[in-house]
């Protein structure tokens, strides 16, 4: 369900040409859209890896940001592409990611004094945006 201009390959489209199949749904696309892929990075290892699907929130207010869509290890951190708000696209804007997916029931209100060992509740982790594109030595130079 990504348009190559929310994934950064805008300029592979050529909407200045006349006629192509598609063409007025890019061109809807390019002028309203308000998501894009961007890179971002974890420090540190967690309980589990992020994966596809998992929930990325703003770093700064808690609200819904967008869906992680790849995400590999780079040395001792977490690298991946998250789809996200275009407001949260800037480079070094803190993201929390949370190792589950929308799908995934979450657990029901639960008191913490109350939470048994059966009980659970999602445990977010720092990420920051980085550089679309990377400097020489990769992302484990950044």
């Amino acid at each position: 369900d990504v348009n190559p201009v929310e994934a950064g390959y805008g300029s592979f489209v050529k909407l200045h040409k006349p006629f192509f199949v598609g063409r007025r749904a890019m061109v809807e696309a390019a002028t309203k859209r308000d998501r894009e892929i961007v890179r971002f990075v974890v420090s540190g290892r967690g309980p589990r890896l992020i994966r596809p699907g998992h929930v990325v929130v703003d770093g700064r207010k808690g609200r819904y940001a967008g869906v992680v869509t790849s995400c590999t290890l780079a040395g001792s951190r977490e690298v991946g592409l998250a789809l996200v708000r275009r407001n949260l696209s800037m480079e070094d804007t803190p993201l929390q990611v949370f190792p589950y997916k929308r799908k995934d029931k979450m657990p029901d209100k639960v008191d913490l004094h109350d939470m048994g060992g059966q009980d659970w509740i999602p445990i977010s982790r720092a990420a920051r945006v980085l550089s679309r594109f990377p400097g020489v030595g990769g992302p484990a130079a950044e």
